[in-house]
Formats: C-alpha cells, sequence, structure tokens
C-alpha cells in the first residue's frame, strides 16, 4: 500500500489466506493446503528478491495491474497484484508501488509515500482524493478547514485558499 505495507495473498479454490509477513504467510499456506490432493508448493518472494516481469495485464474495473514474473527469475510461477484506491493510476505509480513490493532494505522504502502536489483552488473533494481522510473537518459558515499531521488546510466556498 502507500505507506510500504506489502500484503501476501493467495486464493486456493474457495479459500484465501492473507498476511502481511511473508513467513506467516508461507506457513499458513502450506498448512492449509495440505490437506488437497495435490498441495501447492509454497515459495514466497521476500522484499529484495531479484526478479524479471514476463507480463503486465490492467484491468480497469478492479483498479488493479496485474504483473507476472518470469519463471526464470523465480523458479516457479508468481504474480503480483497491485491495487489502488481510484483508477487515477499510471506507469510511474506502477514503478514505485513494484519498487516497495520489492525493496531490499528498508532505507529504500524513505519517501516511498506519495508526495501530494497541492495547488491553491483545488476542490475539498480533489485534496481529499489526493490525501486521503482528514484527521478533523471543521465547517464555519462559507469556511472549511481539514486538518491533517502537521498540515492544516483552509478553504472558501469549496476551494483551497490557504495552507499552513
Amino acid at each position: 500500500d502507500e505507506t510500504g505495507n506489502v500484503s501476501y495473498r493467495v486464493r486456493m479454490g474457495w479459500m484465501q489466506i492473507q498476511s502481511q509477513d511473508a513467513e506467516d504467510f508461507a506457513e499458513e499456506a502450506r498448512s492449509r493446503g495440505s490437506a488437497r490432493k495435490s498441495p501447492p508448493r509454497v515459495r514466497v518472494l521476500k522484499r529484495g528478491a531479484k526478479v524479471m516481469i514476463s507480463k503486465a495485464t490492467v484491468n480497469p474495473i478492479e483498479n488493479e495491474v496485474k504483473i507476472e514474473l518470469d519463471k526464470r527469475s523465480t523458479g516457479s510461477h508468481h504474480a503480483v497484484r497491485l491495487k489502488f484506491r481510484d483508477s487515477s493510476y499510471g506507469v510511474t505509480e506502477v514503478k514505485r508501488l513494484f519498487g516497495i513490493a520489492f525493496a531490499a532494505r528498508e532505507t529504500e522504502l524513505k519517501g516511498a509515500v506519495q508526495t501530494a502536489n497541492l495547488e491553491l483552488g483545488m476542490s475539498i473533494e480533489t485534496v481529499i482524493g489526493l490525501l486521503g481522510k482528514p484527521e478533523a473537518s471543521i465547517i464555519i459558515g462559507d469556511k472549511t478547514v481539514l486538518t491533517y499531521p502537521n498540515l492544516k488546510l483552509i478553504f472558501t466556498g469549496g476551494t483551497l485558499l490557504d495552507v499552513q
């Protein structure tokens, strides 16, 4: 996600497993899959894994990009799915999230959170779309104040007037 958290997820028939810890995920998948007729081989690609992309597809309905990894670099079939909050993503955002998923060290993640470019005159809806839900929203007549950590945004008539 945009904060650098990576979720490991798999569907095996009707069952879905998800975790933010690679080892916990692999153990759970092995455990649940062991009862199947042909148990799955579970391999987890950890941060820093060197991979080659063989195919990328976009699912605009799900706001998702699926990246299939080349078997020569992983040893078996793997896919990475990048989910987005809305449909306003492009190649730059896909590269950024892929870099988060495969960053070798935590230090590579510093500054990974997307920088929002605000401009005076933006609507409240546009700003919330860029920054997410504010900590607080204060409305006094025609004036609206949205607060975020270390940031206060002042709107008049629904448009951004000042940033503090």
